[in-house]
């Protein structure tokens, strides 16, 4: 016997698509938070032998680089959302 529910309009087909792109960014923007807060600190030895300003590469990224990562993360992250809330406001 053939599937007898209804067709998926086209705007429950745009709600999924809608809701996947919703949550890709947080998910991204997580992963890469838990990259520069787990990952980076693991090559601090490595990266001391590079002097930078007078401070240790290894240092600077410990102390400098994973906050200008984060807030990078922050600023994506919210033009990103400003965008999507103004496509999701106009009127058709």
């Amino acid at each position: 016997m053939p599937d007898q529910s209804p067709p998926e309009s086209d705007a429950v087909g745009r709600e999924r698509g809608a809701r996947g792109r919703q949550v890709r960014l947080p998910i991204v923007a997580l992963a890469a938070g838990a990259f520069l807060a787990f990952a980076v600190p693991r090559f601090v030895q490595p990266l001391n032998l590079v002097d930078v300003l007078a401070f240790p590469f290894g240092y600077y990224m410990a102390a400098q680089g994973i906050l200008l990562g984060f807030l990078t993360i922050g600023i994506i992250s919210a033009r990103w959302h400003n965008r999507r809330e103004g496509r999701d406001t106009k009127v058709s």
